[in-house]
C-alpha cells in the first residue's frame, strides 16, 4: 500500500501533488517566489485572504524542493501546531526558548497562518522569538498569513512588522477572494 502524502511534506493528502505553477496569482509573483528559492535567504511572506491558496503554496515549495533540492531539512509548522507544542513543553517544565529554536532549527522554516489562532502577548513573543532566531542566524523563512502589512503593523507592534517587511525579504500577496467557494 502506497502511503498517502510524502513524510517529508506534512501539509496533507489534499495537497500531496501541488505544484508551484498552481498557484492562483499574478505572474511577478511567481518569478519572485523562484528568485527568492535560488537565493535561499531571507523571508518570503505570503499574505492572501481565506482560501487563496497559502497553505496550498507551502506544500507547492516543499514539493519542489523535493524535486529541485535547495534546502537539506525543510520544516513546515502551521501557528496551532507549532505554538501548541511550545505550549506542551513549558508545562512540562521545558524552557520554551530552548524548545522553540529545537522546533525551528531546520535549514527552511515554513509557519502557515500566523495570526490566525488569534493574537495575545505570549503569542507575539513567540512570534518575535522565531522571527530573531531566524534573523540572526541567517536562515531562510516562509510566514503566510490573512493579515495586511497595516494589520501586522497593528496588532503585532513595530518589531515583528519591521522583520517581517524589511525589503531585504520578498513579499507576496493574493488578495483575490476564497477560490475554494470558486471551486478553484
Amino acid at each position: 500500500m502506497q502511503p498517502q502524502t510524502d513524510p517529508r511534506n506534512p501539509t496533507g493528502i489534499r495537497f500531496r501533488e501541488a505544484s508551484l505553477t498552481g498557484i492562483q496569482i499574478a505572474p511577478e509573483f511567481h518569478v519572485a517566489i523562484l528568485e527568492w528559492f535560488k537565493k535561499g535567504k531571507g523571508f518570503l511572506v505570503f499574505l492572501g485572504s481565506v482560501g487563496t491558496g497559502k497553505t496550498y503554496f507551502c506544500s507547492a515549495l516543499i514539493n519542489y524542493n523535493i524535486k529541485t533540492p535547495r534546502f537539506d531539512t525543510v520544516r513546515y509548522w502551521d501557528e496551532k501546531s507549532l505554538l501548541g507544542r511550545v505550549r506542551s513543553s513549558m508545562d512540562q517544565g521545558g524552557d520554551y526558548i530552548e524548545t522553540l529554536n529545537y522546533l525551528c532549527d531546520y535549514e527552511l522554516l515554513i509557519l502557515d497562518d500566523v495570526g490566525a489562532t488569534g493574537i495575545n502577548e505570549w503569542r507575539k513573543e513567540m512570534l518575535l522569538s522565531v522571527l530573531d532566531q531566524r534573523y540572526r542566524i541567517q536562515r531562510p523563512a516562509v510566514f503566510t498569513s490573512n493579515l495586511t502589512p497595516n494589520d501586522f503593523l497593528s496588532l503585532y507592534g513595530d518589531r515583528i512588522h519591521s522583520r517581517l517587511f524589511a525589503t531585504e525579504n520578498t513579499l507576496i500577496e493574493a488578495w483575490t477572494g476564497d477560490l475554494r467557494q470558486k471551486g478553484l
